[in-house]
Order: C-alpha cells, then structure tokens, then sequence
C-alpha cells in the first residue's frame, strides 16, 4: 500500500536509481582492478569480464560457484598478460554484486552485516585520512588520478596506498557477504567448489616444484629457498600456505563422508592440499594445521570417551 502513494513510488523510484547507480559505480570498480587501458590485451579483457557480469546476471548461483572455484587460480593471470597488475579475483566479486544490484536482490544479509559495514567505514575514513595527510593540496589531484589508473595495484610508494589497500579489503568484506548468502541456500556445493580450487592450487605446487615451471617473476621467489617453496598461483608463499591449510580439513571431511569413486577423488584433493601445504615453505600454515589436526584429535577422542 505504501508504494502505491506519492512518497512511496518516490522512495521506490529513489531506491531503484540507488541501487542502479551502486550497480553501475560496482561494474566500474570492477573494470578499473582490470586496468584495461594500460594494458596489451584489453580488449580481451574486456570482453571475459562482460562475459562475466552477463553469466552473472543470467545465472547468480553458478557464476558465485565459478568464482569459489577460480578465485585462488586467478591471481597469476596478472604476471601471464605481461601488462600492468590486475586484480581478476575482486573484479569477478564486484561485477557479481553489480549483478546482484541489477537483479533488484540488493545487497543480500549475512551475519555480521551491521559491524562489518561499520569496520569498512571506518578504515575507509581512516585510509582517507592518512591519504590526505601524507599530500600537499596541490598534489591531490595527480595522486588521485594514478591510483584511478591502478586502483588495485600491489604498489605500496604511492601516497594514496591506504586508500588503495582500504578499497582492496572492502572488495574482500563484499565477497564474505555474498559467499555467506550462498552458503546458506547451497552450503556443501559452495564448500566443494572451493576445496576444489584450492586443490588445482596444489596440484599447480606439484608440477611447479617437480618441473621448475614458474608462472611469477623472479622477484616473487626467494633466492635461499633455491626452488624448493612454491607460491603457485598465489603472489606469496604464506597465501599459498594459508590457503592449503584452510582447505585441507574440510577436503579430508568430504573424502571420509564420501563413498567409491568420490572417496578417492577428495582424498587425492586432501593429499594435493597437503604437498602444496608442505611446499609453501609457509611455518605459521604448518604450525595452525598442526595445531587445528591436533584439535580435530582431541575432539574425537573426548567424543569416543563420552560414549
């Protein structure tokens, strides 16, 4: 009833243009982390990432499956096109919320939704801050306008860095939202489609380390490891740890709920996780997965002793 009134149609129409311009202003974010006019295949670019924001708005669910899957594969694409850095990771998360928007969904709920908005504002307004104290007024708008050109650039000279690294972590915060949304409707296919990057990501670790194969410049290695820790497609060999460590429980869960053909794949999926954990080189990953294993232990056993 209350669309139906004057005010109500003007607030429906009001949130209609929000909701389209946080779409549009979300696509554009999305193309910058690409940097397609600094790069040596734009147009290449352009055309995966419309690709992209079309399967998103034709199939939210699927495309949110294809990011879990892809999202720890991807940040290597970067190096491959020998251009400028990209960030295809959170361009994927923002043409998905941009889809989001257009479908008229809104920004979908998740627990904590309230704090983490507020946690963004701040290091937003935080990173704001120290971007403006670091420059002179005059040098503003210069500053600005290159970190337009390379919103997601790994660089950390420049002045609007905070900012830089406060809009890269909000990326992330939007990512948690959606990836909550759809845990809640397709819970264990969400946890599948990860575990099952995250094993290619290792897989990845095998051949790098047994071929010498390198993906990444030779100022993302280091030099006394001589070749032993591998970052695969991740930018750093604790990433790269971090990332194996997370997946590797829930990969041995899936193997042991599992029967026949699927035992088998999810416990190749743990053993990959566990060589790429081992390669990484990555101390605090082996210490948290010895330390969740161990926790994983004494739970079963105080289990077994209540029985």
């Amino acid at each position: 009833r209350l669309v139906t009134t004057r005010p109500g149609r003007a607030l429906a129409s009001a949130a209609v243009l929000l909701r389209g311009g946080g779409a549009v202003l979300l696509a554009l974010l999305a193309f910058s982390a690409l940097d397609l006019p600094h790069q040596r295949t734009p147009q290449l670019l352009f055309a995966l990432a419309a690709l992209a924001l079309v399967v998103a708005l034709a199939a939210p669910a699927r495309a949110l499956l294809g990011i879990a899957a892809l999202a720890a594969l991807l940040p290597v694409a970067g190096n491959l096109l020998a251009g400028p850095w990209v960030a295809p990771t959170e361009a994927l998360l923002l043409l998905l919320a941009a889809a989001t928007l257009l479908r008229g969904g809104g920004l979908p709920s998740a627990p904590l939704l309230r704090p983490l908005a507020f946690s963004t504002a701040a290091v937003a307004a935080g990173a704001v801050a120290a971007t403006l104290a670091a420059l002179a007024p005059g040098e503003l708008p210069a500053a600005l306008g290159d970190l337009a050109r390379s919103f997601f650039s790994p660089g950390e000279g420049h002045a609007a860095a905070p900012l830089r690294a406060a809009l890269v972590q909000a990326a992330g915060l939007l990512g948690f939202v959606l990836f909550r949304r759809e845990a809640g409707v397709r819970g264990e296919r969400l946890l599948r489609a990860v575990v099952a990057g995250l094993a290619l990501v290792g897989a990845y670790a095998v051949v790098e380390a047994s071929t010498g194969l390198k993906l990444w410049g030779a100022e993302r290695y280091e030099a006394l490891s001589r070749g032993l820790r591998v970052p695969a497609t991740l930018p750093d060999y604790n990433a790269t740890g971090a990332a194996m460590a997370l997946a590797l429980f829930p990969a041995i869960v899936l193997a042991i709920r599992s029967t026949g053909a699927r035992r088998a794949l999810w416990g190749g999926a743990s053993a990959l996780l566990l060589v790429g954990l081992l390669l990484s080189g990555s101390r605090g990953a082996w210490v948290a997965a010895l330390a969740a294993a161990l926790c994983a232990l004494a739970g079963v056993a105080w289990a077994r002793r209540r029985e």
